[in-house]
């Protein structure tokens, strides 16, 4: 046997005693606008756990895509915790304006995964990057097709060799249609690539944020954002807690509450909300 044999013998030995020792499998879900992480044991499978991340009266599977650093580029928080971290020092800023000390600086950024598309860095022998449409295809095949739950049929019992499906992944950033083929074999095959744009979320959340400019001026989200960026997040938040209740059969008004800072910004740039709304053009 020459070497370079028994080398590569020798690497798939030791890769095959990698994988045994290995007793769960972790799936990152890092979107655009929020992130989750998912976790199952080899031994079983199909029984998945999750995190919820709560904030408020919103409770979720995912955390918002935001981190915090210290003045020294290094972690601190992610999620919530970021954003509470920095709004509490936002809050400590403003009441220490009047100090001559310096604080130490903090860096938050939210919603950049865009800006990582091309250089992210992620390394290791344990990493393994799938592509969603291809996740949640495999993942549906396990599904019954029923909501109750009253019968065993799964997903791909009803899908047979040679038929056709489309996955629609509706993200935060994006929306991406692709088809695919169960094959003779019974693998499946992608037959449409994914395609789609920038129609996710976070395009109704633009839409909401224009509506306000279109009715209380752009100066008045301006001055939101900048000078009571607490209550714009949270003028954000229960939105996204409304936005996530609302179903086709909705028939009710959807009432969102408008933080003290904007009522305030609003009566300074446009005297009162009636005097705003009876401005806005018919």
């Amino acid at each position: 046997m020459s070497e370079k044999k028994a080398s590569k013998n020798k690497n798939e030995e030791d890769k095959d005693t990698l994988d045994a020792a290995k007793l769960f499998v972790a799936a990152i879900d890092f979107g655009t606008t929020y992130s989750g992480y998912a976790f199952s044991t080899k031994s079983q499978p199909n029984s998945i756990y999750t995190c919820d991340w709560r904030r408020s009266s919103l409770l979720s599977n995912k955390a918002p895509t935001s981190v915090l650093l210290n003045h020294k580029k290094e972690f601190l928080a992610f999620g919530y915790d970021a954003e509470t971290k920095y709004m509490s020092y936002l809050e400590n800023e403003s009441d220490d304006e009047d100090s001559e000390e310096e604080k130490e600086a903090v860096y938050y950024f939210r919603r950049f995964k865009m800006a990582l598309h091309n250089q992210a860095g992620i390394k290791g022998n344990q990493l393994t990057i799938a592509l969603e449409p291809e996740a949640a295809s495999i993942y549906c095949q396990e599904l019954r097709t029923d909501r109750e739950n009253k019968t065993n049929i799964t997903f791909s019992e009803t899908i047979k060799k040679g038929m056709k499906y489309v996955v629609v992944d509706l993200g935060g950033g994006t929306a991406d249609i692709t088809v695919h083929e169960r094959q003779p074999d019974g693998l499946l095959e992608e037959v449409v690539p994914p395609s789609g744009g920038a129609w996710g979320g976070t395009a109704i959340d633009d839409a909401y944020l224009r509506f306000l400019e279109k009715v209380f001026g752009e100066k008045v989200v301006q001055d939101l954002k900048l000078k009571e960026l607490v209550d714009y997040t949270e003028l954000i938040h229960e939105f996204e807690v409304k936005k996530r209740s609302i179903k086709t059969d909705t028939t009710t008004d959807i009432v969102i509450t408008m933080p003290v800072g904007l009522m305030n910004i609003i009566k300074k740039h446009c005297g009162g909300i009636d005097a705003a709304i009876k401005k806005i053009p018919t």
